[in-house]
């Protein structure tokens, strides 16, 4: 549908106030994912990605219906850092939005990436995948694995035989219910605690930290 000018309301997300362009020195972003309908739902267009492009090339507008208020079709539009319809593919996500994060990684910056939704919003696919679609959490593995044997190659170029690689990859999974941590690489009988050093940083005793430098040991492991 489209919104009567009179009616069109754009409201800026919280978490996005003073948000800047993607690709620019912002620390925190906010992607939205539609997911396509269940066979169980009715189709609507209550909820879609805003056709229209932003500076950049990106979609960054999503536009809800007021179910309550249809025959004026009033919308809003909340503008993101990027949006995907139901139609996009994982690749298109990782490469748009993941990709340019993971260099700075092995510059010693800490990088997160979460999904949240409710259930059922396609947290798990969009992070995991499948064998045919991998979701972000494959892909960014294969990709720092990348990174971290180029960055060998470059050094041992330049020193030669005595070279000794300093860059080490570990994988740690965990899951936190219901308060309580549970390592889901090596299962313990109890709960882990969260700790905090004296620098203020957020560790977990005891998780079990697995190396891996390819990704038939990812797979393996994860």
């Amino acid at each position: 549908s489209v919104a009567n000018p009179a009616t069109d309301k754009i409201l800026g997300c919280p978490a996005m106030q003073g948000a800047k362009d993607s690709g620019s020195s912002i620390k925190v972003k906010v992607v939205v994912r539609v997911r396509p309908f269940l066979k169980s739902e009715g189709r609507d267009r209550c909820v879609a990605v805003d056709e229209k492009v932003s500076t950049t090339g990106v979609h960054n507008h999503l536009q809800l219906l007021n179910i309550r208020n249809q025959c004026a079709s009033e919308i809003f539009r909340y503008k993101f850092d990027g949006c995907y319809d139901v139609d996009c593919r994982q690749e298109q996500i990782f490469e748009a939005d993941i990709l340019p994060l993971l260099p700075s990684v092995l510059d010693g910056m800490n990088t997160t990436i979460f999904a949240y939704g409710n259930t059922g919003a396609g947290k798990t696919f969009t992070m995991q995948g499948t064998d045919e679609q991998p979701g972000i959490i494959p892909r960014t593995v294969h990709h720092v694995i990348q990174l971290v044997r180029a960055a060998e190659d470059k050094e041992r170029a330049a020193k030669g035989a005595t070279y000794e690689s300093s860059y080490s990859i570990r994988v740690s999974y965990l899951e936190i219910y219901n308060e309580k941590v549970y390592d889901l690489l090596v299962p313990k009988d109890v709960d882990l605690p969260i700790r905090e050093d004296q620098s203020r940083n957020i560790f977990i005793p005891d998780l079990a930290e697995v190396p891996v430098t390819s990704m038939d040991e990812f797979k393996s492991t994860y």
